[in-house]
């Protein structure tokens, strides 16, 4: 086999060299508190916002301190890579709840958290997130309200979703109790 085509394998997880590379370079600037593209030219951003990036929803304000809220922002036409993302989460359930994570889909339809419509401004959201109405972004918010990764081309592999999220003080704590 050759060096390229070789895997690692470190806590449960399996993916190319390349894979781990994109992984620990999000881990890092996660650890860092920067904003950096993962590869040349790739559309997922570990981000340090600012806390106080929940505005536009009144329960996502509510999720502040209690849980990680993933925006999954569909528009127009991405329907099928919404329903990828969905799956993906739902595939990982166990992880997903270990680490609080929260789902709200934004779509054409409105604002949804598990299957139930909420009442909330889903161009509101959008505005909040530079996100098209026509887009495709996948945002990760922190606890304390701040994002911290965001992805616009194909699904966020849940394997980055968990080690962002891990690599997070307060998540380190929660590991530790």
């Amino acid at each position: 086999m050759s060096r390229a085509g070789r895997s690692f394998r470190a806590v449960g997880v399996r993916m190319s060299r390349r894979g781990w590379c994109v992984l620990m370079g999000a881990v890092l600037a996660a650890a860092l508190g920067c904003e950096r593209s993962a590869t040349p030219g790739s559309e997922v951003k570990v981000r340090a916002e600012e806390p106080g990036g929940l505005d536009g929803l009144s329960s996502l304000r509510g999720e502040r301190w209690r849980s990680r809220p993933v925006l999954v922002f569909a528009g127009t036409g991405h329907d099928g890579l919404r329903d990828a993302q969905l799956r993906l989460l739902d595939a990982a359930s166990d992880g997903v709840r270990e680490r609080d994570i929260v789902v709200y889909v934004v779509d054409a339809d409105g604002v949804t958290r598990g299957g139930e419509t909420l009442a909330g401004d889903s161009d509101g959201l959008r505005s909040r997130y530079g996100i098209a109405a026509d887009g495709w972004a996948v945002v990760l918010i922190g606890k304390d309200g701040g994002e911290k990764l965001r992805v616009t081309e194909g699904a966020l592999e849940t394997e980055l979703l968990f080690a962002v999220i891990d690599a997070m003080p307060m998540r380190r704590a929660e590991m530790r109790d």
